[in-house]
């Protein structure tokens, strides 16, 4: 009986390590190697810009409807008021994803933006936002219920899928295989999470009963919270490329660009790693600074070690040969990558924890709020550097932009491991 038991324990951690973010990012960046690789760096740009402004719809989607499921599920969980909250959570959140998709297309439609072949990509593609808002939706009502199995299954299928059907469909469609391979993603998972919740979940649904109108208000003051957040967090490699595309029309720009943000990118997945790992001690240790201060230092001092030490690679071994990794065409993208892992370091060693840790000691509005500071001097520091120094432009926004947000958010958490704010102070 000790055999089975063992497998089973070691197949369960498997799945829980393949549905972590740092397997997500993983996936993601070797799945844009080797599309890189397979498409023209025309049909890259074209690609990647299209794929921006559906970003802008990915951030948005359900307007946070799917964090505030998860939380209200979590709160009222087994009471008369879970399935209420997680019905008008999904019910808001397809709608409201409907009503982005139809606004997105009118918008690239009605308005002559450049590159048309990329505005077309981003036609096509933007309707994908409402399986994925679906698919966004069922993982956080998973979520709530803490003992569910299926929630980590459900992730890896999805990093799974992310990795191997782009590739797949690249190869064979090249840019219009890219589009058709996020439909078949996010409707198969879509269809996936029905199949997991169940019948037993269904009749429920069938039976609920509304959710009145003060409790329909807190929802959505949850979720514009929520998005709020993501937005800041989420939006600014996406609007980087947006406006690069805008501002010089040139898919080859827009292509090095791109391709410079791949590691970055990836490399976010370490302290969200190591911080998720933390968060029941960190949650156990909140109500004691002195320990919590400790163990924060512990965490630093980490991934300064981790980040350096990939960072020094990266940086010195690893950025002459992007034009071997991805072609010759992409030299360009040598000192904007670097610019980008100067970012990446100060903000996964800094930035990240610094947040979360805040997050999860329950100052949400701060990280809130600075994010929103962040994002919102990146945006507005990006316009001017990319019309002075292009590419390279919005790579220095991006350090400037993350360096403040960095010092702001470490500065305001050490001064409440001091002692020296409360909790709601």
């Amino acid at each position: 009986m000790k055999i089975p038991f063992k497998k089973l324990l070691t197949l369960q951690h498997i799945m829980q390590f393949l549905a972590t973010p740092l397997v997500f990012r993983m996936a993601a960046y070797f799945s844009g190697v080797v599309i890189v690789n397979i498409l023209s760096q025309e049909a890259y740009g074209t690609l990647v810009y299209g794929l921006s402004f559906v970003e802008v719809a990915m951030v948005l989607s359900g307007i946070g409807s799917a964090g505030a499921i998860e939380f209200f599920a979590t709160r009222y969980k087994d009471t008369p008021l879970e399935i209420p909250y997680a019905w008008y959570g999904f019910r808001f959140g397809l709608l409201v994803n409907i009503a982005i998709a139809l606004l997105v297309f009118l918008f690239l439609t009605l308005i002559p933006f450049p590159i048309e072949q990329g505005v077309r990509v981003g036609q096509f593609l933007i309707w994908f936002v409402i399986p994925y808002g679906i698919y966004n939706s069922i993982q956080g009502y998973l979520n709530s219920d803490k003992q569910q199995r299926d929630v980590p299954f459900l992730r890896t299928t999805h990093n799974i899928a992310i990795f191997l059907l782009p590739i797949i469909c690249v190869a064979i469609l090249k840019v219009t295989g890219f589009v058709i391979s996020y439909y078949l993603i996010y409707i198969g998972l879509a269809l996936f999470g029905v199949f997991i919740l169940g019948k037993p979940f269904l009749r429920l649904f069938a039976q609920r009963s509304p959710l009145e109108e003060d409790r329909k208000s807190e929802f959505h003051s949850y979720s514009l919270f929520r998005t709020g957040t993501l937005m800041a967090t989420d939006f600014m490699f996406g609007v980087d490329v947006l406006l690069l595309g805008m501002l010089t029309g040139s898919v080859v720009i827009v292509a090095e660009y791109s391709v410079a943000t791949l590691i970055p990118i990836a490399l976010t997945a370490i302290p969200v790693t190591v911080l998720q790992l933390a968060e029941p001690y960190i949650e156990e240790s909140k109500e004691d600074l002195p320990r919590l201060r400790k163990f924060f230092i512990r965490i630093l001092v980490l991934l300064l070690i981790i980040n350096f030490f990939f960072g020094l690679y990266l940086f010195f071994l690893l950025a002459p040969n992007i034009p071997n990794l991805f072609g010759a065409e992409y030299q360009g993208s040598v000192p904007i990558f670097r610019i980008l892992l100067i970012a990446s370091f100060i903000s996964g060693s800094f930035r990240i924890p610094s947040l979360q840790v805040l997050a999860t000691i329950g100052r949400e509005r701060e990280r809130l709020y600075n994010n929103l500071f962040s994002g919102g001097l990146h945006i507005v520091l990006t316009i001017p550097f990319i019309l002075i120094w292009g590419a390279a432009g919005a790579a220095i926004s991006a350090l400037v932009a993350v360096g403040v947000g960095a010092f702001v958010a470490f500065s305001s958490l050490l001064g409440v491991l001091s002692g020296g704010r409360g909790r709601n102070g």
